[in-house]
């Protein structure tokens, strides 16, 4: 999670998004033992906090609030990147 600052998440080149304080990302790899879908990088100073994968699956087993929002990111992200016009 983003505690302070900006970064610029990218895939091959492309801006995908802007993400800052309070957003978070590295979900998928701690979910799936996948390559990394994109590249998250500092666009202002940053500071942020590391969670284990232990810790963040121990964290949406306990805390449902969290665990529906992970998802809901989840989700809009598939949906924004998916280039469908009628899913947005």
């Amino acid at each position: 999670m983003i505690i302070d600052g900006e970064a610029a998440i990218t895939r091959g080149g492309e801006h995908l998004a802007t993400v800052g304080s309070g957003d978070f990302f590295g979900e998928i790899a701690l979910l799936e033992p996948v390559r990394r879908t994109a590249t998250v990088t500092a666009t202002t100073p940053i500071s942020f906090f590391v969670v284990s994968e232990h810790a963040f699956k121990s964290v949406l087993d306990t805390d449902t609030a969290i665990e529906r929002k992970v998802l809901r990111t989840l989700a809009r992200r598939l949906v924004s990147l998916s280039g469908d016009p009628t899913l947005s």
